[in-house]
């Protein structure tokens, strides 16, 4: 069986498809992704074959664009996320259904929102399969975006759109969901955060003092910064614990001078720091969210935009995290928040309780025989 994987330029919309693609290929089977920006280099450090959808610049500049034009006009999430992934599926499906027409793929798997798998699939005639990265995408964000791929699709040669997916894939814990929402397939979050460099060991070393991470993920520090972040360094001044800074691209040398229980770092593989962490301070990106929820921490969540606003409530609902707006971070808000996230049993309880919710799913390798039947 051939499997096309497709996947939106952003690097969370990425890697949590790695486990997947890589159990698809241990069962025999042939994978090939397509993807665009900071997926196509994820996935190549991955081991998996990635083919360019859009080699002419960086696609990623559409984000700022669309944000600009959003903000111009008062910014409504459901206009902008509309605009911005019907864009980046315009730029890439003709280069994917002409990879897919050489290739011959028995079975499209596409991220959400992310249109120009299932235009390929449809134009092929084989089944897609969705692959939600977090929540399940609200109708009128989804109708949004298949409206604005129209165009595209009927270009490509498919008349009848939207096309359905045959399976959505869901790794989100149900008991986080509102009532009444209902998950198509369920399988299981596996943590992995990519990267080609060695771990250090400190890392995998359980701490003398509770370990919390920070982060804002890849997208949020490049464009609303991370001076929040510094409110945390003062904070942690005073405590008891050690404070890992996991700066998802921006420069350490923007940050003030470091206590000594604070170390930063360009980059950290958040999977694999948290799995020795008391708890977890980031901004309500889905893979953040689940690589957290996996690991069993409690969490900080402080949402800077988009379905991030959507994961906080329902994490704090669940018990396993506090929501603190950005704008209301000072030296004392993150002071409590440090102290009740490695010591505030209740969070503690329900987040092993999710974690243990989480690993009764399917995994990614039970799911591919179900993959195989669909092709």
């Amino acid at each position: 069986m051939r499997i096309l994987f497709t996947m939106s330029p952003g690097l969370g919309h990425s890697l949590s498809l790695v486990p997947l693609a890589w159990a698809a290929r241990a069962a025999g089977h042939d994978v090939l992704v397509a993807s665009s920006g900071h997926s196509l280099r994820a996935m190549g450090k991955a081991g998996l074959p990635a083919v360019d959808g859009h080699p002419d610049g960086d696609i990623m500049a559409a984000f700022g664009e669309h944000e600009q034009k959003a903000a111009a006009a008062g910014f409504e999430l459901t206009g902008f996320l509309g605009g911005l992934f019907g864009d980046f599926t315009d730029r890439v499906v003709d280069r994917f259904t002409a990879l897919a027409d050489g290739w011959g793929p028995d079975l499209v798997v596409h991220s959400s929102l992310e249109y120009a798998g299932p235009i390929v699939a449809a134009a092929r005639g084989v089944p897609a399969v969705c692959y939600h990265l977090g929540l399940p995408v609200p109708p009128e964000i989804r109708d949004a975006v298949r409206a604005n791929v129209r165009a595209a699709a009927e270009r490509n040669g498919v008349r009848a759109w939207p096309v359905e997916p045959a399976v959505i894939l869901d790794p989100m814990p149900a008991s986080l969901l509102d009532p009444g929402v209902e998950l198509d397939r369920p399988i299981r979050f596996v943590p992995y955060s990519g990267g080609d460099a060695a771990r250090p060991p400190w890392m995998f070393r359980t701490p003398r003092r509770p370990r919390v991470c920070v982060t804002l993920g890849t997208e949020v520090p490049r464009w609303a910064g991370i001076g929040v972040l510094e409110d945390f360094i003062t904070a942690a001044r005073d405590l008891d614990i050690e404070l890992v800074l996991a700066l998802g691209g921006a420069d350490p040398a923007d940050l003030p001078e470091l206590p000594a229980n604070v170390r930063a770092a360009t980059w950290l593989p958040i999977a694999d720091v948290i799995g020795t962490c008391s708890g977890i301070v980031h901004h309500g990106g889905a893979a953040t969210m689940l690589n957290s929820c996996a690991a069993g921490v409690p969490q900080l969540v402080l949402p800077h935009g988009g379905d991030q606003y959507m994961h906080a409530p329902l994490l704090e609902r669940r018990g396993l995290a506090a929501v603190l707006d950005p704008s209301e971070v000072s030296a004392t808000s993150a002071r409590d928040a440090l102290r009740r996230l490695t010591e505030d049993e209740h969070m503690s309880r329900a987040a092993a309780e999710v974690r243990a919710e989480m690993d009764a799913l399917p995994s990614p390798a039970d799911v591919v025989p179900f993959l195989e039947k669909l092709a």
